[in-house]
């Protein structure tokens, strides 16, 4: 018996060990015991930044909806507090733009907040920022290309839409971290601190915001000169960026207009098309007082496996819709139901919005082949409404269907309703083939400005074995890059930068215009000027760094004008993916990046080197707002990551240094090569998805680092992914081993 006892205990101090030694690997969850009286994700770094929606153009809608998508992937462990997506992009194909070429001034318009999820369905918009930068002056000059119709780097799943109930929509915080929402906006609502909105006298919604947390005790009194009935508020991610405060603020619970909710969830990409007819963003209903039925037609393009399908649920009032899904191959003309059915599915959703149901079982189409999607829906409130476009758009004969008692099925343009919002998606049967994209690399990789899109298309040609999404995200990003480029500044020596350094300091801000990268640049043997002398000679566009490196830059300045790669960064400026390493700065203010930068972005830069400065930082000297995000210092006898800051109305967030720094928010004291896995992770309270890796003395976005692209490739990422899935692997082992160990044991004693 004692013998027993002791195998016991010994496999579950085994046991136990291990799951200590590998718990700074778990990653972080929620509690979900009950619903806490305040959430703030903010203060688990479980956030994206503040954004900078244009001043001058009606973007809010795009901009909270891709707020609450960023907050949706981190919250199911999609991506983490890394993830940018493209607002440009989103707010691009949510228009009817996709449908010709308008001029620049009505590429972009005032819109909604559900035309976002037109786009994602249609597998459009969700691309990465870097891949389709905003420019933050005037958007509607952005170059979006077209030919990125198509990519997404996460398929929607679902939108839901609760309504009122103000319990569940906490529930829904907890799982998904962020809702869009409308409200009326009036800054004359806005406390005297702007850090709290509260107002009575309007219910019509003028404006859009992602929430993203409450606090049940936020006092009535900490609002303007209108007081709330009542305590608690709803924590809110503005789109001004940090024009006011840090961009975060609080909307009270009386706030009568702020009802509607809009849920996000989302899903690696899976699929290799979508056959759809809905290409706009205007829509109808179609109506029935019995359950009402749509169908749409579709040719197979190609030899596929229909994988899934998507449709709309509206008016239902939160009571719960039922629905039935039918699939028939081999359709004849003239019905949606003349073939043969190969799948009757059935189910319940209970709110509004937009869902897609996945197949039960694999259903194989033959290129040419005629199918169809039968959909029915049945509301528990008697509101029976099919989701339709509206007659600005276009329909042909064969596509769309309607079911009426009397009739049967009709074609659409027997009605007055046009094409229905169904969708299908499909998997290509046979494998990926890169043979076009190897034709399309050669032609335009030398290309100036091709070089971070020639470089992953080179990446997926040398994997074994490439998924079609990625054959189709390279082939796509090189269209896209093709047709831009020519618009870009290109820099590849040191020549280069100083021409357009010294262009910026003669008064061309660049707004509106892309800079990139593409050489290392070692200024040892060369002046080096910095760009940006004034605040009125400052850089106002998106430069985009490439990853690469400057080197050897010395500077030293014995006036007051700061001094960095930029000396002034203005507020339209977005500077991204640059690292300044061995150099050495003397002034009264400077940084690495930026001497000062006023609201402006900087992303993903590190600094390696040496600063002597009354105010100086590895990225920032002075910030005097804007948002510095996912940086790294390696500063030696200095501050971190920033030197100083002014007021409150900036936002520092996943960066680290080896450096004392002053702001609480950055981490101190780690290695360079620590730094890269704490930027993976923001400090271990967000999942690793491998986005930076240390390489050759810096860190650097994951893409930017050139490796074998084999799926055993060994990066940081991968190293740490082994934390979070082997080594608990391993310890349910020791657990399943002690079992049976002691089982045994227990086995023999018994006999």
């Amino acid at each position: 018996m004692l013998m027993k006892h002791r195998y016991r205990l010994m496999c579950l101090v085994l046991s136990l060990l291990i799951c200590t030694l590998f718990m700074p690997f778990q990653a972080f969850a929620d509690n979900d015991d009950g619903i806490p009286s305040e959430f703030d994700p903010t203060q688990k770094g479980k956030v994206t930044p503040v954004r900078q929606t244009p001043q001058a153009y009606d973007l809010c809608w795009c901009y909270s909806t891709v707020g609450a998508v960023e907050q949706s992937l981190i919250f199911t462990g999609l991506d983490n507090a890394s993830v940018d997506i493209s607002e440009s992009a989103l707010a691009w194909f949510s228009s009817q733009s996709e449908k010709g070429n308008p001029p620049d001034s009505e590429r972009y318009g005032s819109n909604f907040i559900i035309a976002p999820v037109y786009a994602m369905a249609r597998l459009c918009g969700l691309v990465n920022e870097i891949d389709e930068p905003t420019y933050l002056s005037a958007p509607h000059k952005n170059p979006v290309s077209y030919s990125l119709q198509g990519l997404s780097e996460f398929e929607l799943e679902s939108v839901e839409k609760v309504t009122g109930d103000t319990e569940l929509v906490k529930k829904k915080l907890m799982q998904l971290g962020g809702a869009a929402a409308c409200y009326h906006n009036d800054q004359d609502a806005f406390s005297s601190d702007h850090k709290s909105y509260y107002q009575s006298e309007r219910t019509d919604v003028n404006h859009s915001v992602t929430v993203i947390g409450w606090d049940d005790n936020y006092s009535r009194d900490n609002f303007g000169a209108q007081k709330p009935e009542k305590d608690g508020a709803w924590l809110v991610k503005g789109v001004w960026g940090t024009r006011n405060d840090n961009g975060y603020y609080w909307i009270s619970y009386c706030e009568k207009e702020l009802t509607d909710f809009y849920f996000y969830k989302l899903k690696k990409p899976s699929s290799d098309n979508v056959y759809t007819y809905n290409g706009g963003m205007d829509r109808m209903y179609a109506s029935s007082k019995n359950p009402v039925q749509a169908a749409n037609v579709f040719t197979a393009q190609d030899d596929e496996k229909l994988t899934s399908v998507s449709f709309f649920v509206e008016e239902n009032g939160g009571k719960g819709t039922e629905y039935k899904i039918r699939i028939f191959k081999e359709v004849k003309e003239g019905s949606p139901v003349e073939g043969i059915e190969c799948a009757d599915i059935d189910g319940s959703v209970r709110f509004d919005g937009y869902y897609t149901v996945q197949m039960p079982s694999e259903i194989k189409l033959s290129k040419g082949e005629r199918f169809s999607v039968v959909i029915s829906l049945k509301s528990n409130n008697g509101k029976n409404f099919f989701v339709a476009e509206d007659g600005k758009c276009e329909s042909e004969k064969g596509q769309s269907y309607y079911y009426t008692e009397e009739k049967g099925w009709h074609d659409c343009l027997e009605l007055v309703y046009n094409n229905a919002y169904i969708n299908a998606y499909t998997q290509n049967t046979c494998k990926g083939d890169t043979s076009e994209l190897k034709d399309k690399l050669k032609e335009m990789q030398n290309k100036r400005g091709m070089q971070r899109a020639a470089e992953y298309a080179q990446s997926v040609i040398d994997k074994k074995s490439p998924s079609s999404f990625e054959i189709k995200k390279a082939e796509k990003l090189l269209e896209s890059r093709r047709n831009e480029c020519d618009s870009y500044t290109v820099i590849s020596s040191a020549d280069d930068w100083n021409r357009f350094a010294a262009d910026v300091n003669s008064g061309n801000q660049y707004r509106d215009k892309t800079v990139v990268v593409e050489s290392d640049i070692d200024f040892e043997k060369t002046e080096f000027i910095p760009a940006g002398n004034s605040q009125d000679r400052c850089f106002n566009g998106y430069f985009d760094g490439g990853g690469h490196k400057f080197k050897n830059i010395k500077l030293d300045k014995k006036d007051a004008s700061p001094v960095g790669v930029f000396g002034y960064l203005g507020r339209y400026s977005i500077v991204t993916d640059l690292n300044v390493v061995d150099c050495n700065i003397k002034a009264d203010t400077a940084g690495g990046i930026a001497g000062i930068c006023e609201l402006g972005t900087i992303q993903s830069c590190g600094f390696a080197g040496e600063i002597k400065a009354d105010n100086c930082g590895g990225i920032v000297g002075r910030l005097e707002g804007g948002t510095v995000s996912d940086c790294w210092s390696d500063l030696k006898d200095a501050n971190g990551v920033v030197g100083e800051c002014i007021g409150e109305n900036y936002c520092v967030i996943n960066c680290f240094s080896t450096a004392q720094d002053k702001l609480d928010c950055v981490k101190k004291t780690y290695a360079v090569r620590k730094i890269a896995e704490l930027l993976n992770t923001n400090n271990n309270v967000s999942k690793d998805l491998g986005h930076f890796e240390y390489d050759n003395g810096i860190v650097k976005r994951s893409y930017l680092v050139k490796t074998d692209n084999d799926d055993n490739a060994d990066n940081p990422g991968s190293k740490i992914w082994i934390g979070f899935v082997v080594f608990p692997v391993v310890a349910v082992l020791g657990c399943a081993v002690g079992f049976v160990f002691s089982s045994s044991k227990n086995k023999k004693d018994k006999r």
